[in-house]
């Protein structure tokens, strides 16, 4: 969820063409909620030349991809 105003959008990270995935949890004992605090995002690069890089605060997310979109107000 994002938060442009006092209303929490949805929105989609979408990574296409994706080679490597590689997935770090922090907090095992929150794993299981359905939600998590974006603490940090990297883009990386396309085309497979640096990894994204998502940390929240249960977990991060390493994906090294060709192409990535962000679908939001649907």
């Amino acid at each position: 969820m994002y938060e442009p105003t006092e209303d929490r959008l949805p929105y989609v990270l979408v990574f296409q063409d994706c080679h490597d995935i590689r997935w770090s949890v922090h907090d095992s004992e929150e794993v299981h909620e359905l939600e998590a605090d974006l603490i940090g995002f990297s883009i990386g690069a396309e085309s497979h030349k640096k990894a994204a890089v998502i940390t929240t605060d249960i977990f991060e997310l390493s994906i090294i991809y060709g192409s990535f979109v962000i679908q939001k107000n649907w």
